[in-house]
């Protein structure tokens, strides 16, 4: 999925990401967990103020930004969901609950 990404140039010139915008969604990056380059992109694992980990990667001859995967925890503690991110991932639906017997 393609997203805007706003950016600063770290001290050894790469162009590092601070902010992820996908639909009306837009994160603030708290934390640059790891990097890493291949031959035609160069990879970010960050994690976002809203507490999920994203990993992006950045097209460095074309400039574009893609969203590989991402990382959410519920709030109430249930697993870890990792995948490609919905189209609908702006528009989280609230989980249903359920009454104990």
């Amino acid at each position: 999925m393609r997203v805007e990404v706003g950016t600063y140039v770290d001290e050894r010139g790469v162009e590092t990401p601070l902010r992820v915008r996908f639909g009306s969604h837009e994160i603030e990056v708290t934390e640059s967990v790891d990097q890493w380059p291949s031959v035609d992109y160069r990879y970010f694992k960050v994690k976002g103020n809203d507490g999920d980990v994203y990993i992006i990667r950045h097209n460095e001859t074309n400039g574009d930004w893609e969203l590989i995967m991402y990382e959410h925890r519920h709030p109430e503690g249930d697993p870890v969901i990792m995948g490609r991110m919905p189209e609908s991932i702006c528009q989280r639906r609230p989980r249903p609950t359920t009454k104990a017997s």
